[in-house]
Order: structure tokens, then sequence, then C-alpha cells
């Protein structure tokens, strides 16, 4: 293996434009590797061993690479240099204009980055070329330096000048909702130069009466202009549409504005701390409740203590609703990504679990702990979600709100969950909520086109984060935490709440995965983690193992078995279904190797391993559902696909 590599990150449909790219940049001394030189072998180990090796890791950021596919394996590649605590040797490179979606934007928050209107361009790219060079040696890192060259104007000099309040509302209202609508953004910066002007001065009647002054098409390019923003066309890769938005010139401006803001300019701070609080009370659309929480989390990353002191505190100490629980799980699931943030969020969350008592207050400090732990934060460092799960124990699955809120988490429902559940659920307290059914959340989300005042608003992004393995290796964890305790009856009695998460989280599990799918799936365990983590799936196993070993216990009406038995009939009774809609109308044809047949022969084989008495159960409820030649690849233990080994990396 040659070292001193500088490793990239690309999407597939890009590879003709890197190949060139590679060519260019190897010519100027630099070794390159990229998946264009694969050998042959485990392609998963491949990656993570290079990456691992890498000097640098330039990351391609494209419309195409917004799609599924090329998302999933860029964000893996991205989480592995961040897990590896080589973040600081990340050179993101914006191409083009599009939308940038909210999991990217909060894996590349705070790592300089550079922008250019395509690929073959970056060669030409004095910022690109600087960065480069500095991952001729071993350990560089990608050192961020001002937004703008040595004389231009920095975020500072700019706040220095003394802007006029319209432009500093324009700046403002652009650092917090960058690649929202233009509408959108200049409805926040009338907002935001009210609050400024009421700092400044009080207004008077009259004043107090007037309409918002309207700002016609006219002049808000140059408005923009003089506030380092543009005004540009970004394309939508998710939604295949394009719309009029707002977007910073050098994409590392933003950064430094809003941190020079939030660090050394109390006045603006506070100013922009009411304005968040009026818009969470006025229920933004999602897209702009996305962004303007991803500005949050950027501030956060690099000093969270001042946004929690300043922000989050309030929200967390006032009566818990929709819009702060979801601002504030999505702020503290971007500031855990800067590991030095993790401990001080583990604190918070685990002191929110343990506040004692039965008040509505104490139930909704432990319901906003769960949400948030098993939300986005838990996304990053499920760890958290099994020690606040722990913390908060039984009540997580006895209190009907309590587990309304588990069940609906991004880490039971998988790591692929909408934006909107991932924050958690809903702690309204009216009785028509608690009535909801708790599936509401699978159904099909239309995007978010919905007129607002400032005009059309661009759909929100469905998920926030493509991480199949994270998601896998809670339900992991949630195994391992089973086989804890004991045979004894105290034991018996503990071992019931991760059991009962462990199966209830495969009841609502899909068994396939679809183009748009929006949860982690059967197909996914069976395809994706079994090959790249299959110690993860005999840790699972084990998991059902210790369901079918569990024993009843008095005065509890909960029987971990049967509810083993009931996750192979749901997924027998749903392959039925989907397999004879198939044969129907539908012109797909059904996955081979089959995720039920290969998942239940794997929990067979497990059992019969262990020696388990119920080992016949994974068919037995299920038999109305199967042929007998399903019966028999189950008996065989998988069918088309073999067991995964625990020897394997």
């Amino acid at each position: 293996m040659s070292d001193q590599q500088v490793f990239i990150s690309y999407p597939h449909v890009e590879r003709a434009a890197v190949d060139m790219l590679v060519g260019r940049i190897e010519a100027s001394g630099v070794s390159v590797w990229y998946s264009g030189r694969m050998g042959t072998g485990d392609f998963a180990n491949q990656i993570h061993e290079r990456i691992h090796s890498c000097t640098g890791m330039v990351v391609i950021l494209t419309e195409e690479g917004t799609k599924p596919k090329s998302r999933e394996w860029i964000q893996t590649e991205m989480q592995i240099l961040a897990d590896a605590g080589m973040k600081d040797r990340m050179l993101p490179c914006i191409i083009g204009d599009f939308v940038m979606p909210v999991h990217y934007l909060s894996a590349i928050i705070n790592s300089h980055q550079v922008s250019s209107p395509d690929i073959g361009s970056l060669c030409n790219n004095p910022d690109f070329l600087a960065r480069l060079d500095a991952f001729r040696a071993p350990g560089a890192r990608v050192v961020r330096q001002t937004a703008s060259a040595p004389d231009a104007e920095t975020p500072e000099t700019w706040l220095d000048s003394g802007p006029d309040v319209a432009s500093l509302a324009l700046a403002l209202a652009s650092a917090m909702l960058e690649y929202c609508s233009t509408d959108a953004v200049f409805a926040a910066a009338d907002q935001i130069e009210v609050l400024i002007d009421a700092q400044l001065r009080p207004l008077s009647r009259k004043e107090q009466k007037a309409q918002p002054r309207a700002l016609g098409r006219q002049g808000r390019g140059a408005r923009l202009k003089a506030v380092h923003a543009a005004r540009v066309v970004l394309r939508n890769g998710t939604f295949d549409l394009a719309f009029e938005g707002v977007r910073f010139a050098n994409p590392n401006w933003r950064t430094e504005l809003l941190w020079q803001v939030w660090s050394d300019r109390e006045d603006i701070r506070e100013i922009l701390i009411d304005w968040c609080q009026q818009v969470l009370g006025a229920s933004p659309p999602a897209a702009e409740r996305q962004r303007l929480m991803l500005a949050l989390g950027l501030i956060a990353q690099q000093g969270f203590a001042s946004v929690h002191d300043g922000l989050l505190l309030s929200w967390l100490q006032s009566p818990l609703r929709d819009a702060r629980l979801f601002a504030v799980s999505d702020v503290m699931g971007h500031a855990i990504a800067e590991k030095g943030n993790a401990l001080a969020i583990e604190r918070i969350l685990l002191r929110m679990a343990k506040a004692e008592g039965r008040s509505q207050g104490a139930r909704d400090q432990r319901r906003a702990a769960l949400a948030i732990a098993l939300g986005p934060t838990g996304l990053r460092r499920p760890e958290i979600g099994i020690k606040v799960l722990r913390a908060i124990g039984r009540e997580a699955f006895l209190d009907h709100k309590m587990m309304r809120t588990a069940l609906t988490s991004p880490l039971f429902f998988g790591s692929k969950t909408s934006a909107e559940v991932a924050a958690g659920l809903k702690l309204d307290d009216s009785e028509k909520d608690a009535e909801k059914d708790t599936d509401e959340s699978e159904a099909e989300q239309e995007p978010d086109g919905a007129d607002t005042a400032g005009g059309k608003q661009e759909p929100a992004e469905r998920d926030i984060s493509v991480q199949t393995l994270t998601a896998a290796g809670f339900l992991a964890a949630l195994a391992d935490w089973a086989q804890e305790y004991g045979t004894d009856k105290q034991g018996e009695f503990d071992r019931q709440l991760p059991l009962h998460a462990l199966m209830t989280a495969f009841e609502r599990m899909p068994l396939l995965t679809r183009p748009d799918s929006t949860q982690l799936t059967l197909q996914d365990l069976v395809n994706t983690v079994a090959q790249r983590d299959p110690v993860t799936i005999q840790r699972i196993l084990q998991g059902f193992v210790a369901a079918a070993a569990a024993r009843p216990v008095l005065d509890v009406s909960y029987i971990a078995p049967r509810q083993m038995q009931n996750v192979f009939r749901m997924f027998a009774a749903e392959r039925a279904a989907e397999k004879k809609a198939r044969n129907g109308k539908s012109k797909e044809a059904y996955p081979e190797p089959d995720p039920y047949l290969s998942f239940a022969g794997w929990v067979r084989r497990a059992l019969d391993d262990a020696g388990s008495p119920k080992a016949g159960w994974i068919i037995s409820g299920s038999e109305r559902f199967l042929s007998q030649a399903d019966k028999d690849a189950i008996i065989a233990g998988g069918g088309l696909v073999a067991l995964p080994s625990e020897g394997r990396s």
C-alpha cells in the first residue's frame, strides 16, 4: 500500500470527470487513491483501510451525489474519517448550484470548503490547490483560514465596518437560512430588522403599525451581493425540481460570520436568540426549520455551552412542545458530531432521564430525554440512547407516550427516518394526540410544497442520515443488554425491557427496502449489514436466543418468546402479501436472496446451536404463509444466504 495518498470520495456517476481530475492532481505530484483503483477482495475493507491511511480526503459533492446510492457511500466514507479523529483532513468540494442536503451540511460544517462550477475546474482553483498541497505530508490537516483572500473583506472586518441595519439583517437571515428560497430569506431579514430596530431605539406607534417594507425582485441581487451572498437557481435532485434560493458565494463565509456574531457580538447574538424563539413559536415550514437548526448546530459544534446556556436551556425548562423538542434534538444532533461535546450532552440527557417524580413536568423531561437520545443524537452516538433507555427503565414501555416516543425514534425505526420523526415524538398533552396510532409516522410523506407568506417553499428533505450500520448497531446493543442479567427472578425481570425493545423494533421493521426507504429494513440487515459487519448480525441473533430462553415473570404479562414468534409471523405475512402483489399487477420481481428466509434461517440455526427447544417457533406461528419449500429453506439455516461468520472483519 502506497503511503501519503489523498483519498477521493465521489458519486460513482461522476467517474469520468473524477478520472480526469485524478490525472491532473497526480501530475502535480500528489498521490491519489479512489475507487477506480479498487483491487480484488472485500470492497468495504479496502475503503476503510485507505481512509485510515490517507493524508487527506477530498469529498466531491454534486447534485448527483444527493441520490440515495451515492449519498450512502459518501456519507459512510466521511463518517469513517470523522470516527478516526481525522475530520480536520477533510476537504469538501461543492460542485455547482444545488440544494445541499442537511445530512451533508451537518457532516461538513466547520470544515474548510471549496466551491467550483464543475469538477474539471477544481485544479484551476487556488484555494483547492493550496489545501491539496497541504496533504503532501502525513498528518496534514486542512487549516481553516479566513473566508476571503488576505486583501479581501472578512466577516470580522465586514461587521467592524458598521453595516446598515438592513444589510446586517439580510446577512444574518442568509446565514441562518442558507439554501432556503429567496422569499423566505428576505421575509426573515424583515423580521430580524424589526428586532434590531427595536433594540436600537423604541419604535413610534406609527412605526409599530406599519407593514414591513415589501421588496420586489429588483434590487435583491445587489443587496445580497453587498453581504457576500447570491441569488441562484438551486436544483433539488431528490424531488427533481428547481427554485430560486440564497447561498453565499464563498461557502466558508457563512460559518465565520455566524461564529463571529455568536462569540464576539453579544448584542447581535441576543437578537438572533429572540428571532429563533419567534420563528419556532410560529411553526415554520419544515425546510426552514431544518436549516435554522443546522445553523445553530454549526455554532454549537464550536461552542455548545454558549448555545445550551443561551437558548437550549430555556427550551428544556419550559413546557415542552413539538417545535422546541425538534429544535433541541436537531441542535444536539449536530453538536454531538464534535467529540468534545458528547460528554456534556450525555450528562444533560441523563440528568433529564433521571428527573424524579410523577408530575407532568418530570414525565415530560424523561420523555424529552428519550426522544433526543434516540433521535439525531443517537444516530451519531447510539451508546447514549442505550444509557438513557437504561436510566428511564421500564417506564419507557409502560407509559403510553413514552413508548410512542421510543417506537417512532430513528434508532428504532432505522437511520433513514424522516427529519420530522427523527426529532422525536409529539409531547402535546391533548387527548387527541394521545390516541393517535403509532403507525402514523410510517405513512408516506409528500414533499412540503405549501405556499408560505414568503412565497413557495422548497420541500423539506426526507432523511437526515443514511447510516444503516448505526441503526443495526443499536439493535445489537439492545441484544447485548438483554444478556447481561442472570437467570434468577430479578434477572429475568430486568431482562424484559431490552428484549421488549428489541422485539418491538423488529415488529415495526419493514421487510423490503424501497427506492425511497425511510426506515431500516430486514433486507438492509441481510444484504448490507451482514456483508459489512457480520459481527453485528451475530450479536442480534444472540438477542433472539435470549428472547427464546426468557421465562415469564409473575405479575408481568409480557412473554418474550411469544413476541419473538410474532416478529416472524408479521414478516411472513408481509412477504406473502408482497409476493401476491408482485404476481398480480406489479412486474417487479421479488428480491433474491429472500431476506425473510435468510434471517429466519439464521435465527433458527442460532437457536439450534444454543439447544433451544423453541427453534420450531420460528415456523410454527407462520405456517399458513409458508410453502413446504420455504420451511425447508428455513430449517436448512437461511436458504440462499449463508449465516454470517464471527470471524469475518
